[in-house]
């Protein structure tokens, strides 16, 4: 997918979380439950075990029908003060296979997988950042920028050099004052 083009945005599909699933207890030890948010339930069905853990999301659309059970493998890495952390292993074949470390699955059409997999982004990435508003934000925030460094000026040459904090602060007044 090129940078230009309009993805899907993930913002308002369903997902489940491998931090929700820690919070309530779903990575303990085996067991099954629903994850319920708005108008969609997935059923969990979890497996952990020493040697492979993994779980089954069996997706239900709003009719109450269970369009997809997927098997998602789960992958632990070593946590630095003892302990493990898991991980989704993404199930979705992209070229070849994924199988990225992540942390959310996303349900598009009933399959679970990761965002790349899907061609889906979040919303504010897709945003104008040419419009004037943002230009605007953008000068604000420049011109704060050049004022706290205005004030606390610090010596601008070394040895007949200019300093790196000299010239960050006429980097910052060629673009302010659009300067070439």
């Amino acid at each position: 997918m090129s940078m230009t083009s309009i993805q899907l945005p993930a913002d308002w599909l369903p997902r489940i979380s491998i931090f929700w699933l820690k919070k309530h207890g779903f990575l303990k030890c085996s067991q099954d439950g629903w994850y319920v948010q708005n108008e969609y339930k997935i059923e969990i069905i979890t497996v952990i075990q020493d040697f492979h853990p993994y779980l089954y999301l069996v997706y239900v659309d709003n009719e109450g029908i269970a369009t997809v059970a997927q098997k998602i493998n789960l992958v632990r890495t070593h946590c630095h003060y003892d302990g493990w952390r898991y991980w989704f292993q993404c199930p979705l074949p992209r070229n070849m296979t994924c199988g990225k470390r992540i942390g959310v699955l996303h349900a598009y059409k009933g399959v679970f997988g990761c965002r790349r997999c899907h061609g889906m982004t979040y919303s504010c990435r897709q945003r104008n950042t040419k419009s004037p508003l943002q230009e605007y934000a953008r000068a604000v925030k420049t011109e704060r920028k050049l004022q706290t460094m205005e004030f606390n000026r610090r010596r601008l040459r070394y040895n007949g050099k200019p300093t790196k904090y000299s010239r960050e602060l006429h980097k910052l007044h060629r673009e302010f004052f659009n300067e070439e």
